[in-house]
């Protein structure tokens, strides 16, 4: 298998397991786009960020966006869920399963950085990428 389902799965830093992000490439209407969430942390609180954006070649600048606000269910209420722009995530693919991902926040209390991942997990089916 080959092409830019092969980039779909989750990715991480062995020096720092414990935050990556899960991908998912997707054809929207005949274009290849990434869908992503990074689980990380800030203060000792969990931060989930969520964007989506076209994949460019070998690469994807993804706009992310925080939620936050809402209780686990039963008591999980639409109403108040809160959603902010939280800055990008330009991620370049190195290879089959390495990328390196940069990040230039635009949300208070954070700073930019890059960080070398590699494919932990990929889609069932898959087999081997090149």
């Amino acid at each position: 298998t080959s092409g830019n389902a092969c980039r779909s799965g989750s990715y991480f830093n062995a020096d720092q397991s414990g935050h990556g992000i899960v991908m998912e490439v997707v054809n929207v209407g005949g274009e290849d786009q990434v869908i992503l969430a990074w689980y990380v942390y800030q203060n000792g609180e969990q931060v989930w960020l969520f964007g989506q954006a076209p994949m460019d070649g070998d690469s994807v600048s993804v706009p992310l966006s925080a939620f936050e606000g809402a209780d686990f269910p039963p008591n999980f209420d639409a109403s108040a869920v809160s959603i902010s722009d939280w800055g990008m995530m330009d991620i370049t693919f190195n290879g089959p399963d390495d990328a390196t991902m940069s990040w230039q926040p635009t949300a208070s209390g954070y700073s930019s950085g890059t960080l070398e991942v590699t494919r932990l997990t990929g889609l069932k089916g898959s087999g081997s990428c090149q």
